[in-house]
This record gives structure tokens, C-alpha cells and sequence, in this order.
């Protein structure tokens, strides 16, 4: 349209009347090399929702979007230096109203019988609609990556080859790895057993979907979390599969919780069927160390009457002869454990709090940390049965003592 009207009208005068050449939805107007408006058709005026006395009246400046003008003014000397022939930009427009109109508009020089330029074709075409739209989609996006993102299991899509497309903030917290360093790499490298991986992804693409498929999910910095994967493809307008969304739960506690079950189903059944005593703690000793490391392990019996402590049941990885003898351990945590009938995982502040207190005082070869819980039965706290390190002061936790 641009390129016919400097064809037919790029020698007329200044003065015929536009209205020869209005367009059905693109306003045009005429603007002198100072800005000054010298001419407009009826869209151009629709647009703005000025009559065209009115815009005669003003400066291009005060239609203008104050944030637009920089741009506009650098393309608008580009053009007057003929260092450009035309541009084309998204530009906003106040209305008479001040309410903002999104445009985009096409400039080019109009030349009166001159090879300088004299005046500028400006044509207007209204996008607010197409802006509002786009905004309404980004918006929609918006909603629903939030709503991605909030979800606290990982979230992935890969491709047919299990080429990662995309990934949540959950799962950048459980790899250790950022969004970057994540996609385009395979889905099968952040498990233990890629192979078995590269086989879950092959089933989502075979039979459209996978449920509760179990791996181990490993982080940078090493650790590991067992999780289980539902995933289900995804495809396009076409209806052609693309991709699959695949989600994680961790399944860490659920995994313990069996292991807890499957443990005390073994030492019950130790209890029903063993007659001796040391046996049957060697066996608690090798049901415990599913759950917790029992590198250093004992059981301590009280003897009230006596005030002393029995050690049927003691593995320690620096003494392969430990003493068996009947000790009193008067304040020592063994004693504090059974005295309060309490559980407590202690680490070395812990321990230096308790001895502050005069709770107990320093027994035994020291050790960064310590975990103790009562032995209960129907009379009461009767010992208690303990894991140590020597040496890793993170080795128990919390999650460990309950």
C-alpha cells in the first residue's frame, strides 16, 4: 500500500485532500520534518479519537507515548540523513481520552518536487487488540508456569530421545543443577541406573504413560533420593506425539517407613524364635543396620538393683575384643538416656551443653556423634541401645532417631 501511494501521489501538492487516498484500517497522516501534523484521514483520527481540526492543533509529541519517543526520534534521523529509506516499529499513542492505543506504524519520506525530504507518510495500523490478546496469552503462560513452579515435586518434559526440554525450580533444587545446565542434556544421566531410566522412557513413548516407576535420583553434590516417576506424553495441533511431562514424588520416607516395617516383622520373628539372648541381638544388631549404620553398636541392660550396666550385644570398629564387664556409667549418656527414659541424638554442642549442666560428664572414648534410645517393657526403661561415629559428625540425623 506504502509503495502505491508514493507511486501515484509523490509529486502532488500538500493540500489534496487526503480523503483521495484513505484506507479502510490503516490511518495515514502527514507530518512535517519538526513533528508538526499537517494532515490526517478519518482512521488515523478514529484511531486516536481526535477530529482532524483537532490534531492539526497539536504536536506529534503530545500523541505520543512518552517512553516511545527516544526510540522513534533515533529511526525518524535515520530517515531525515537518508541513512534509511522506511521503518517500521510498535509504537503507543495517547487517545483524547489518555488512554493508551497500541500501533504499529510504518514511515517513510514524502517528497514535493525536491530529492531532500519535505514531509513524512506515516501509516498507522491499530494492534490493541493483537497487544491484548498476546497479553491474555503471556498472562495464561504466566499462570501456568506458576503453577508449575510451585509444585514441589520435579517436573521434566523430554523428548522421543530423552532430551530434556524443560524443568521446574523443584527439580533444579533436587539436581543441584540450574535450568540451563539441564536442558538439552538426557533424562536418563541424573539417575543411578541410567539404563533402567532409558528403559522408563522408552515405555512412556510405547504405551503413552508410566506409573510409580521407582529410581534414584542423583544430585552434584552426590546424594541421592529415591523417587517414583509418573509420566504420560504430550502432543501437538497435529496430534502427533512430541514429548512426554513426567513428575517425580520422592519416596524417600514411604521407602524407610517399609524398610522400618520389614525390620521390626524380622527381629519379631527373632523374638518368637530364638531362645538365646546374644543371638537374638546380633540379629537386632543386623536388622538395625538396614536402617542405620551400626558400625559401632551396643546394648546396655541396667541392673538396678545393683546399679550397673550388662553389654550383651557390643560391635565397635576400632575393638574387636570390647569389654563385656558389668559397669556402673554413672552421667554418662548411656545413663542420662535411661534416666530420662528420653531419646537424644547428640553431637559434640550437645554433648558440651549436658556436661555444662552437670547432666553427665565425659565417659568412654569421645565421639562427634552419638545416638541413644531407651529400651522399654512393660516395668519400664530396662537399658539402651546405642550407634556412634568416631569420626563423621553427620553420619546420624533426626530422621535417624525417630
Amino acid at each position: 500500500m506504502l509503495r502505491l501511494f508514493l507511486q501515484f501521489y509523490g509529486s502532488v501538492a500538500l493540500d489534496r485532500n487526503l480523503k483521495d487516498f484513505e484506507l479502510v484500517s490503516i490511518g495515514t497522516a502527514i507530518i512535517s520534518l519538526d513533528k508538526k501534523i499537517l494532515d490526517a484521514d478519518d482512521r488515523f483520527c478514529e484511531i486516536l479519537g481526535y477530529n482532524r481540526d483537532e490534531l492539526l492543533e497539536i504536536s506529534w509529541k503530545k500523541i505520543s507515548y512518552p517512553a516511545d519517543i527516544k526510540k522513534e526520534s533515533t529511526y525518524f534521523r535515520s530517515l531525515q540523513k537518508d541513512k534509511i529509506n522506511e521503518f517500521s516499529i510498535d509504537k503507543r499513542f495517547l487517545k483524547k481520552t489518555g488512554k493508551i492505543v497500541f500501533t504499529n506504524i510504518s514511515v517513510k519520506c514524502f517528497l514535493c518536487g525536491k530529492r531532500s525530504p519535505s514531509y513524512y507518510l506515516v501509516l498507522v495500523h491499530d494492534i490493541t487488540d493483537r497487544k491484548r490478546i498476546e497479553q491474555e496469552i503471556q498472562n495464561l503462560q504466566n499462570y501456568n508456569r506458576g503453577l508449575i513452579e510451585v509444585n514441589l515435586d520435579p517436573l521434566v518434559t523430554f523428548d522421543q530421545d530423552g532430551i530434556i526440554l524443560d524443568v521446574n525450580q523443584a527439580t533444579i533444587k533436587a539436581t543441584g543443577r540450574t535450568r540451563e545446565e539441564l536442558i538439552g542434556t538426557t533424562f536418563t544421566g541424573y539417575f543411578t541406573d541410567p539404563g533402567k531410566a532409558l528403559e522408563g522412557v522408552k515405555s512412556v513413548f510405547k504405551f503413552e504413560e508410566v506409573r510409580d516407576y521407582e529410581l534414584v535420583l542423583k544430585a552434584v553434590d552426590g546424594s541421592e533420593t529415591e523417587v517414583a516417576y509418573n509420566a504420560s506424553v504430550f502432543r501437538n495441533d497435529s496430534g502427533e506425539v512430541i514429548g512426554a511431562f513426567a513428575a517425580a514424588r520422592d519416596i524417600t520416607r514411604r521407602k524407610q517407613a517399609e524398610e522400618i516395617q520389614a525390620t521390626l516383622f524380622q527381629i519379631s520373628q527373632a523374638v518368637s524364635a530364638s531362645d538365646n539372648l546374644q543371638k537374638f541381638l546380633e540379629i537386632v544388631h543386623q536388622q538395625f543396620g538396614r536402617l542405620v549404620d551400626t558400625s559401632n553398636f551396643y546394648v546396655a541392660l541396667y541392673d538396678e538393683e545393683n546399679d550397673l550396666y550388662s553389654f550383651p550385644c557390643i560391635f565397635d570398629e576400632y575393638d574387636q575384643n570390647p569389654d563385656f564387664s558389668k559397669q556402673q556409667m554413672k552421667k554418662s549418656l548411656t545413663d542420662y538416656v535411661r534416666r530420662t527414659g528420653k531419646p537424644i541424638l547428640a553431637d559434640e554442642k550437645i554433648h558440651q551443653e549436658l556436661i555444662r549442666k552437670g547432666e553427665v560428664e565425659m565417659v568412654g572414648k569421645p565421639s562427634p556423634i552419638w545416638l541413644g534410645v531407651p529400651l522399654r517393657t512393660s516395668h519400664g526403661v530396662i537399658g539402651v541401645v546405642a550407634v556412634q561415629s568416631y569420626s563423621q559428625s553427620s553420619l546420624y540425623t533426626m530422621q535417624d532417631l525417630e
